[in-house]
């Protein structure tokens, strides 16, 4: 999680920083461009969010996806595809938003309901337009023994984005 938090925020900063060279056209193109400054507290959230929190609590769900379906054929991956997506993604959601919420130091139940009024379905359904496909991969054809490293690499790009829509 905090390598996808390290990714996101220098490609918001390459992204702005194009933004802005593009704003200035009259600006000689040997004039710096003023650099955003890197958070390193919002890393560290996300590596202590990924730590604490979601690494530990996705193994256990793994775990229990294997014991639920533990043969890897076509049926199997599909009812740990339907229980993934359908029971776990829905719920983890609030509590991700309210783990960096703790983390920021300002918990608020108010202000946890407008950031999943406004990011709850957005982020459900990038969820399942990387997850679903994925999951699918990877509950069908990766062996067990590679599943969660298929899984922290497809991770890896989907921190980026719960980084950005964390953080907008």
């Amino acid at each position: 999680m905090g390598a996808g938090d390290v990714a996101c925020q220098f490609l918001t900063r390459y992204e702005k920083q194009q933004e802005r060279a593009t704003d200035l056209p009259n600006v000689a193109s040997s004039s710096p461009t003023p650099t955003l400054p890197y958070d390193w507290y919002r890393t560290a959230k996300f590596f202590l969010l990924g730590g604490v929190l979601v690494g530990p609590a996705l193994h256990h769900w793994y775990s229990f996806l294997i014991r639920l379906a533990p043969v890897q054929n076509t049926s199997g991956a599909l009812k740990r595809l339907a229980v993934d997506q359908c029971i776990f993604a829905p719920a983890f959601i609030p509590v991700f938003f309210s783990g960096l919420q703790f983390l920021d130091g300002n918990f608020d139940m108010d202000q946890l309901r407008r950031k999943l009024k406004r990011d709850y379905k957005e982020t459900l359904i990038a969820n399942w337009a990387v997850w679903i496909p994925a999951m699918m991969v990877n509950f069908r054809f990766v062996p067990q023994h590679y599943q969660v490293l298929y899984s922290n690499a497809v991770g890896f790009c989907w921190n980026i984005f719960l980084s950005a829509i964390s953080h907008k």
